[in-house]
């Protein structure tokens, strides 16, 4: 095994749980490693550059802290612009190969680009997402990369070809989402594949759980509308499994005079959208002539008006499930003019939604509505307080790549939960793609491409747990085949299916009656492979990023696939299974896995249920909802309830007045769900006759023709008559309304006046439910922990709760009464090592997590010094601001001075005298100083101290963060801030202490930075020193893979290594047969011309401060080459004698011609 495979398998074997679960597929194409930045000497290959044909960027690279041991630190500042920085590899040799593939940690609004050189001297470029499945900012995941997939390219052949081999390699920061971004990516593990070979296998897989809220495609399907009556469009959209419609609630047409409103054209929509199970998204936009001259709002008369309008229209239209959106895309001119304005826009907002939420509490608004997505805009107007009590954030994210969506998602969700308190969710409200953008728009070619798109990007909102995505729009709204906005639609302009409608019915189709459940990391992350779970099997929905080639995978016998429009895809055999090659023309692909179904259907609260009611109109305010309130004396019946019907179950009284009857009557019933958290997807039939309001454990679930939460004798605002008297109106609720255990429906129906002839109420509760077993049941491989401290494992699996568990120990089931999710060995000792494992149950199946190897080891508490007092500082005395990222790692103080502390002037105790400028009345208010130190094991620092010289106030920074101040105002630091009070007396050359946190400290260079600051510009002296401490934990050495055991021949060489860990430095010495070799004393030992007479046992001794240890002896064997003699028998044939050591034999070739 060579040096560089060892250490890949060593860093394999301390892998995290997640690591080791996604590290690739289950056919692993050979890795060829460039760099894993754990020796120096390699790192020097690298290169830092700015980009310099986008100038305004900096940065820095340095070895920092990688996924295991060492990686790569690539840091960014676009404060003064640019457009990316790199990380730039110097090949050792040139690469003949497959695919590319590196770790990545990148935050929120950044994005990763990989660039190669081939050997034509092109540059290839590849635009990276972050997968799906991976949407949290500080977790590694890894990018695998096809070389012949580029999307741009430049120079050499200039054809967008890869001619092998590639000569250079650059990894990229690039594209930041906001302006001005500053941080940092961090690298590990940089490998070529010889090829790129994926398998589906669900069997042997692990499954990465879907985003929170999952559940089904159609709840949250819908498209873009111009019209207020077409049912050709409208029937054609619900064939299609569309639940919703998004449609202008244009103020103009609705107050056609002011403080008069006409909402006729709108309430045939809704009519002709409940009639087919069908919900709006109503935009309430732009401007108005009297209100506000036909521009948008912008001053508080024009404001109210808006919100009077908006809470007119969810006045109007309670009750029937309308969501309400703060106007169309804000953020550009063409719809709110003279230019966007995040004042304006935000002061609309915070007027509306309370407008809305008084008019109707069911009724959900959503704000932004951005085209673009434009991420500046969104923190803008989010941050002066334009979400408070929105429902969501919607966006438009016009997007070619749907892959690309992944980034847009992360750093919006970022600026949200910054900016919102509720941090409500994104929602996807409009985009759409023209097949002009392709060419003649009435091509067949440029449908296709249209017909490709809108299900990955579809499958892409999906993955990304949006809660709502409209496609823009149902219909082409004219004839001209090279006009953008004439070839948006799914249908043509005669009604007919455009290829991009049949491939959004093949979507529905397939994932009817499934629930989302999860991910499959494939080994290209241009592929995103989606589980679909359903009754009777599985189906995996697979589609690749923009230009990510052709992609061929493996998938278990018996599978099949269809293509995106839903046309069968031939599988080609081979001896361990099918293969299909996914490819953007032929994508997303619908492969269907054999076996058994993991979804289930049931009732929770069937019709003709029994309820308990109450129809005394009795005013029973709001608590009567709540699951604890006594019902007891209540009346029990079986639904239907009501009464002035034929076929009830059950007759309620309306009162004693015929003619006056109850307005309200309640109903509430209770069942016990367990396993909540299985649940999936959530749908409610209800049949009400006139108005009803639903309330799930209290909470307010679903209303119509109602407002939520309405008075006792609220009226309901339309009649239920004919065949709807008996229809059950269905729609989905959120999941998270359910709870483990008891669950309580209460449900009140309203009349829609005091005469009506009649009521009735009946209501059914289904929920769709995944039988999953645990999965992905792990432990991290190995655990190093202080003998005296506590071990502590936590299992880490998926699955439906609730789970059992069980711990073993060396495999035996020793911790019998271990059976929580977290095991806990107080006092831990060196006894206690071994391998642990868990075993995860449901009422599903079970799993047995992968083995831990826990290592109980002595230790040390020590204390030492990083920066002693009188240590040599940079510093800057010139007066002259260095700028805002002064303090960073990466700042370049190559052109500060440098001299000892303590530095200053006027004290008399000064080793290093600093400049205050030429007035000695009006001196430099404030001085920087920057010193660095290395720290290699940082696992073992546990505290951070330290001891402070200042005349007159500081600020202390570690690794660009602020650790530490005293004397200093609150707020942000300029130049000219002044120190809050002057220091003088023995105060002046008295040391302050404080404790610093460790967060900020990195593995390898750290720098502190201080600033100084005078109490006044006449100020007499000032003095600066820094010491810096740290208190650690040494722990002691341990073995990982001891020396082998060997045999070779006489005048042979051979090499005996050791893999230890353990606190830094690491001392060596071996023995021989318990005898220390003189000079031994590296992990690596080497005899050359062995004799006989070194045969033994050899052991290595390994020791640091903490402790020692010593390895197994491995046997070393020195044998003889064999002899051989020769003798005739009397029957004339030779016979060969061979002198072989004991228990070893050879092997006899023979030839007539030996020459």
């Amino acid at each position: 095994m060579n040096a560089a495979w060892s250490r890949c398998l060593g860093r394999a074997a301390r892998m995290g749980w997640l690591a080791l679960l996604l590290a690739g597929p289950l056919m692993r194409a050979a890795e060829i490693p460039l760099d894993d930045f754990e020796d120096p000497a390699r790192f020097a290959r690298w290169t830092f550059s700015w980009g310099a044909e986008f100038p305004g960027a900096t940065g820095s690279l340095a070895r920092a802290e990688g996924r295991i041991g060492a990686g790569a630190r690539l840091a960014y500042d676009f404060s003064g612009g640019g457009a990316y920085v790199a990380a730039n590899f110097t090949l050792p040799v040139p690469l003949n190969c497959a695919a590319v593939a590196f770790w990545v940690r990148s935050p929120a609004g950044i994005r990763i680009v990989l660039r190669l050189g081939d050997s034509t001297g092109q540059t290839l470029q590849y635009n990276l997402s972050r997968p799906f499945w991976n949407l949290d900012p500080a977790a590694w995941y890894r990018q695998v990369v096809p070389v012949d997939g580029p999307n741009s390219w430049w120079g050499g052949a200039n054809d967008g070809q890869a001619h092998l081999p590639i000569r250079s390699l650059s990894v990229l920061a690039a594209d930041p989402l906001e302006p001005g971004l500053v941080g940092a990516i961090s690298l590990d593990d940089v490998v070529a594949l010889d090829a790129l070979a994926l398998e589906l296998d669900p069997a042997l897989q692990p499954v990465i759980a879907a985003p929170p809220g999952g559940g089904n495609l159609q709840q949250r399907l819908g498209v873009n509308i111009h019209f207020t009556s077409d049912d050709r469009a409208l029937d054609a959209a619900r064939s299609a499994g569309m639940d919703w419609v998004r449609m202008d609630l244009t103020w103009s047409s609705v107050e056609p005079q002011t403080n008069q409103f006409n909402w006729s054209a709108y309430d045939s929509l809704v009519q002709a959208l409940e009639a087919r199970g069908m919900k709006a998204l109503f935009i309430l936009d732009y401007g108005h002539p009297v209100h506000t001259g036909g521009m948008p709002p912008t001053n508080a008369a024009q404001v109210l008006a808006f919100s009077n309008y908006a809470q007119a229209a969810a006045q109007h239209f309670a009750g029937h499930g309308a969501l309400f959106e703060v106007w169309n895309e804000p953020n550009i001119s063409g719809f709110w003019k003279p230019e966007p304005n995040t004042n304006h826009y935000a002061a609309l907002t915070r007027a509306v939604i309370p407008a809305v939420q008084r008019a109707d509490p069911a009724a959900g608004v959503l704000v932004g509505a951005l085209a673009g997505p434009d991420h500046r805009f969104a923190r803008g107007f989010l941050s002066l307080g334009g979400g408070e009590g929105a429902a969501g954030v919607s966006v438009h994210p016009y997007l070619g790549d749907a892959a690309s969506l992944s980034d847009h998602v992360l750093n919006l969700r970022a600026i949200v939960q910054q900016t919102v308190p509720a941090n409500p969710p994104l929602y996807d409200s409009e985009w759409g793609y023209t097949s002009a953008a392709y060419g003649d728009g009435h091509s067949t070619n440029a449908r296709l491409v249209q017909a490709q798109r809108v299900p990955r990007r579809l499958l892409a909102s999906w993955a990304a747990g949006m809660p709502l995505m409209i496609y823009y729009d149902i219909r082409d709204d004219g004839l001209e085949s090279t006009n953008t906005e004439h070839n948006f639609g799914l249908l043509a302009r005669d009604y007919t299916d455009k290829p991009a409608m049949q491939a959004v019915r093949t979507l529905s189709a397939v994932s009817a009656g499934r629930l989302f459940t999860g991910f499959y990391p494939l080994e290209a992350s241009r592929l995103t492979a989606m589980r679909l779970d359903g009754p009777t099997n599985t189906v995996v929905a697979l589609w690749p990023g923009t230009r990510a080639g052709d992609l061929p995978v493996r998938v278990p016998a018996g599978a099949s696939a269809l293509d995106y429009l839903g046309a069968p895809i031939s599988l080609q055999p081979d001896a361990q299974g099918l293969w299909l090659t996914v490819r953007q023309t032929n994508s997303p692909v619908y492969v269907s896995l054999p076996g058994p179904g993991r979804v289930t259907n049931f009732t929770l609260v069937p019709t003709g249920a029994a309820w308990r009611y109450l129809d005394t109109g009795t005013n029973l305010g709001s608590n009567w909802v709540a699951a604890e309130f006594d019902d007891r004396t209540w009346r029990s019946g079986r639904a239907p309830l009501g009464y002035g019907e034929t076929g009830l179950g059950t007759t309620v009284s309306y009162g004693p007045d015929p003619n006056n009857k109850y307005v309200t009557t309640y109903f509430r019933h209770r069942f016990v769900l367990r396993e909540a958290a299985a649940i999936g997807a959530l749908r409610l039939r209800l049949r009400r006759d006139d108005g009803a309001v639903v309330y799930l454990n209290g909470r307010l679930a679903f209303a119509s023709h109602l407002p939520g939460w309405p008075a006792y004798n609220t009226f309901a605002n339309a009649t239920v008559s004919g065949e709807a008297e008996t229809n059950f109106l269905a729609t989905w609720l959120p999941v998270d309304l359910l709870v483990e255990g008891t669950n309580t429906v209460a449900v009140e129906i309203h009349q829609v006046n005091a005469t009506s002839s009649d009521i009735s109420f009946d209501l059914e509760l289904q929920a769709t439910a995944v039988r999953l077993p645990p999965t992905q049941a792990a432990l991290p491989p190995l655990q190093v922990v202080a003998a005296g401290s506590n071990l502590t494992l936590a299992a880490r699996h998926d699955g439906v709760s609730p789970f059992g568990y069980q711990w073993w120990w060396n495999g035996t089931n020793l911790l019998a009464r271990q059976t929580q999710a977290l095991l806990l060995v107080t006092n831990a000792q060196p006894a206690h090592s071994g391998l642990y494992q868990f075993v995860v149950s449901n009422r599903f199946g079970s799993a047995t997590s992968s083995t831990a190897q826990v290592i109980v080891t002595p230790s040390l508490a020590t204390n030492f010094t990083l920066i002693s007092t009188g240590a040599v500082w940079r510093y800057l005395d010139t007066g002259v601001d260095p700028g805002p990222n002064w303090a960073q790692p990466e700042f370049n103080d190559a052109g500060w001075l440098s001299g000892r502390a303590i530095l200053g002037y006027n004290n008399g105790n000064e080793a290093t005298t600093i400049r205050f400028g030429p007035d000695p009345n009006n001196k430099y208010i404030t001085y920087w100083f920057r010193r660095a130190f290395v720290l290699e094991a940082i696992e073992s620092i546990h505290a951070l101290s330290l001891r402070l010289l200042r005349d007159d106030g500081a600020a202390v920074y570690l690794n660009g963060q602020e650790v530490f101040r005293n004397n200093l105002p609150a707020g942000p630091l300029t130049p000219t801030t002044l120190a809050s009070a002057t220091v003088g007396g023995p105060d002046e050359t008295n040391y302050i202490s404080g404790a610093l946190p460790l967060g900020p400290l990195r593995a390898g260079t750290n720098v502190v930075a201080v600033e100084v600051h005078q109490a006044a510009t006449n100020s007499s002296d000032l003095s600066f020193d820094l010491e810096l401490r740290a208190a650690a934990v040494l722990l002691a050495p341990w073995i990982l893979e001891p020396p082998a055991d060997q045999l070779v021949l006489a005048g042979s060489n051979v090499t005996f290594a050791v893999r230890a860990e353990g606190s830094p430095p690491l001392r060596y010495q071996w023995l021989c047969n318990g005898t220390n070799l003189p000079g031994a004393t590296n992990a690596v030992l080497v005899l050359t011309n062995l004799a006989p007479s070194q045969s033994g046992a050899y052991a290595v001794r390994v020791s640091n401060a903490a402790g020692a240890t010593q390895s197994r002896a491995a046997t070393l064997q020195v044998i003889l080459p064999p002899g051989l003699r020769a003798a005739w028998d009397p029957a004339g044939e030779v016979k060969l004698h061979f002198d072989v050591p004991a228990g070893l034999g050879c092997v006899v070739l023979a030839s007539t011609n030996l020459t």
